[in-house]
């Protein structure tokens, strides 16, 4: 497995602080890549969202050269976050405030991923032909939605963007988690939603499946993204993290792909070669 990331955490333009943190860890048996975002408007955010990536850091110690399955990583990961949760939980108890944050994480282990999130930090994947989310956003509106086959207008608009889920807000940890298996090249986007906000699902899609297919980069995704945002306001703080992954079923696929042309070409001139020598002659 191949992997590549690109990365960028800012404060915005209207934020004093920026409560977003993020972390990236990789080696040859298992990566992963996280966005927390503090719950803002509310108390010690910054707290929450730190608390979140230590967890995971500390965990990153345990498992960087893990000789584990792949269930038993995710497992660590819901447990890292599980310790955070009561860790923000029972300081927010004793100080009175709410204090929280969302969780975002793409666990990458050989060519099988996971993601767990909490929150409304969104992952979203693509391959060449199709993308879509990963993850599940924990929003009164979304999961009014769902719950109750209501539509969209018919949400209350004062609380369609309020989370029901975070970490720290509940003595209960419900994360969301998905799985599967990585095949050629696949792209991921984990952001917060001081990013996502701007953007329409379609227009993301069509961005990723453009890195997908190679027409751009991940820097060159990741400045798109970041000069959108500040060109509508960057009203919160905005970080994402773009990791592309490509597996050797791919690199032999195009290793195949360049020998059958190198073939056709070597083909083509041995013909025209001897077209021109029977004119001659």
């Amino acid at each position: 497995m191949i992997i590549t990331y690109k990365f960028f955490t800012e404060t915005g333009l209207k934020r004093k602080t920026n409560q977003d943190r993020i972390t990236v860890r990789t080696s040859e048996k298992i990566s992963f890549f996280a966005v927390a975002d503090g719950m803002g408007g509310h108390s010690k955010g910054e707290y929450a969202s730190e608390t979140v990536i230590k967890y995971l850091d500390a965990l990153w110690n345990e498992i960087s050269d893990f000789l584990g399955d792949f269930q038993t990583a995710v497992d660590m990961v819901i447990s890292a976050l599980d310790k955070a949760n009561t860790e923000i939980f029972c300081y927010a108890e004793s100080k009175k405030i709410i204090c929280g944050s969302t969780a975002s994480v793409l666990l990458i282990c050989g060519e099988f991923y996971a993601v767990i999130n909490i929150g409304d930090s969104p992952i979203y994947r693509a391959n060449i032909k199709k993308a879509w989310h990963e993850s599940t956003e924990h929003s009164y509106g979304v999961i009014a939605c769902k719950s109750t086959g209501a539509a969209p207008n018919e949400i209350d608009e004062s609380r369609k963007g309020r989370l029901i889920r975070a970490v720290g807000v509940s003595d209960k940890l419900l994360p969301s988690v998905k799985t599967g298996r990585i095949v050629g090249r696949q792209v991921f986007l984990i952001c917060s939603d001081g990013v996502s906000r701007y953007f329409i699902d379609k227009k993301i899609f069509g961005y990723l499946k453009r890195t997908a297919a190679e027409k751009n980069d991940l820097s060159e995704l990741l400045d798109i993204l970041r000069n959108k945002v500040y060109s509508m306001g960057a009203e919160d703080n905005l970080s994402a993290i773009m990791v592309c992954t490509y597996t050797n079923e791919s690199y032999k696929s195009d290793r195949r792909k360049i020998s059958v042309i190198i073939a056709a070409v070597i083909i083509f001139f041995i013909l025209w070669a001897v077209t021109n020598i029977f004119i001659l002659f």
